[in-house]
């Protein structure tokens, strides 16, 4: 797969290369762990993308839960609830820049093409194994508890989910 150098500047202004995909993609995107993996997500053709997009929808709604982009919340919650772990057991996470390779922070100040040929890199695709041994009950359950846990570390947790989850 090729993927685009990208220039990063962190939080405490060190600069630096990490591959991403294009920004010209549809539906498409790189998932990265906290220890450095990186895994590839075609959400067109990924029926799991769709599934849990929908019960993400599905517990808004049956908690009357009113929020003005679902989708934060559902890009948050998706490598932990739907997509295997890493090799260490850390989860893949949506839109979580790559790490600073000099203070190892993931906050990032600026990023832009570095204006470099793409770059062939080995990336597999995301695995569904867990979710997929789930039953519906346990992908609602999951997916529940998720949401839940996004509003608590967020902060952001104007109501109550009902049965405390």
């Amino acid at each position: 797969m090729k993927l685009t150098p990208m220039q990063y500047v962190c939080e405490n202004d060190h600069k630096f290369l990490a591959p991403n995909l294009s920004p010209y993609l549809y539906g498409e995107f790189l998932l990265r762990s906290r220890n450095g993996g990186i895994r590839y997500l075609d959400a067109v053709a990924d029926p799991v993308f769709d599934n849990v997009s929908h019960l993400v929808r599905q517990v808004l709604s049956e908690e009357n839960i009113k929020v003005p982009d679902w989708l934060d919340i559902f890009q948050d919650i998706f490598g932990e609830v739907a997509c295997d772990p890493d090799v260490d057991g850390t989860y893949f996470k949506m839109n979580l820049p790559p790490p600073c390779p000099t203070c190892g922070t993931y906050m990032m100040q600026s990023w832009d093409s570095a204006n470099s040929d793409p770059v062939e890199t080995d990336v597999a695709n995301v695995t569904h194994g867990g979710w997929d041994r789930m039953t519906e009950a346990e992908k609602h359950y999951h997916i529940r508890t998720a949401v839940k846990e996004y509003f608590l570390n967020t902060g952001n947790t104007p109501y109550t989910l009902r049965d405390g989850l």
